[in-house]
């Protein structure tokens, strides 16, 4: 079995601010996930702005997905999703899907959903079993990208060309059991030519209400961020969008949405280059806080994830892991 490597300069590193940020009374608890353009996953605590040392992973990984209960990760490159575990980087095996626009991990991570323009599949994580092969309602145009905003009910996005003149993402609420609509944006907030819709993420909120997040851009660099609120029962109750300032524009990068804790994260290009890492506040849409980081992320679309507010005992957990695999690997290379 192959096993993803940590690059030599973060391993220690890593151990280290896994355990001290495990122990800090300041520590955020939070994890965020972000592949880049090296074909490195870049593990990152947004709250403090700590980098927690990075990942390998296969080529041109496009999305990824994190299981807080299991401590394992799929990325999905090309037609093939890898587990792995996503604090010593070791593979627990690769499965090829064939063509997969998008995935998204149930939130008891018992379930994986593959989506094409045309189908949704269901495999059970632990061993990647087919549970159901279904077509996708013609309502839904072209679905780009999918999310889970409950454990009953799924959010699908498509890129959707109203006009010449107004072209926007629009998340759609369908029944997960029946696929069958529920609730659709409906705010005609575009742009003027052809977009990409990143990575779409959903917030709880107060109340049983759900912010569906859906980041526009265009090969221009146009940007637009569609949010829809919407209630526990998958119901249309309000929308606020807005447009994002602190992205570099004109660069064929996607902006890619993912929950934090109470809000979300905007990750995209920087205009300095690299990446940049914007929170909202996720009633208000107030902009939290913003970073910059060195690494680029991969061109077009790509979809980052977010382990939200772990124990202590889970930080733990990963340094333990990461310092156990570091050791196991020195005495092999002692006995070699």
């Amino acid at each position: 079995m192959k096993v993803l490597t940590l690059t030599s300069s973060a391993r220690a590193g890593l151990v280290i601010s896994l355990l001290g940020l495990a122990l800090g009374a300041s520590a955020s608890y939070e994890l965020l996930a972000i592949p880049s353009a090296d074909n490195t996953l870049r593990r990152i605590d947004p709250l403090s702005g700590n980098t927690l040392g990075s990942i390998a992973l296969p080529p041109n990984t496009r999305s990824v997905q994190l299981d807080r209960i299991t401590g394992y990760g799929f990325a999905l490159a090309g037609g093939w999703v890898h587990r792995f575990d996503y604090s010593t980087g070791e593979r627990a095996g690769a499965w090829n899907l064939g063509t997969v626009a998008d995935i998204s991990l149930s939130p008891n991570g018992g379930t994986l959903l593959a989506m094409n323009g045309a189908n949704l599949r269901s495999f059970r994580t632990t061993d990647f079993s087919l549970l159901s092969n279904r077509s996708l309602p013609a309502v839904f145009g072209t679905p780009r990208s999918l999310t889970y905003m409950t454990s009953g009910i799924l959010t699908v996005a498509e890129e959707y060309a109203f006009s010449a003149t107004n072209n926007l993402g629009v998340p759609y609420t369908t029944d997960l059991a029946t696929l069958g609509l529920i609730g659709v944006f409906g705010t005609a907030f575009g742009l003027g030519s052809a977009i990409t819709v990143g990575k779409v993420a959903a917030v709880p909120l107060p109340g049983g209400i759900s912010r569906v997040v859906v980041p526009n851009r265009t090969s221009a660099g146009e940007m637009r961020v569609n949010t829809t609120r919407f209630n526990a029962a998958g119901d249309t109750v309000g929308s606020e969008n807005f447009v994002p300032s602190g992205f570099a524009t004109g660069t064929g990068f996607a902006i890619s949405a993912v929950a934090s804790h109470g809000g979300f994260y905007l990750i995209g290009p920087g205009t300095g280059g690299g990446t940049r890492v914007e929170e909202y506040e996720g009633s208000s849409l107030a902009l939290l806080s913003a970073r910059n980081y060195g690494f680029a992320i991969p061109t077009g679309y790509f979809g980052a994830a977010s382990v939200v507010a772990p124990e202590p005992g889970t930080l733990l957990a990963l340094g333990a892991g990461l310092a156990s695999l570091v050791a196991r690997r020195r005495r092999r290379s002692s006995r070699a």
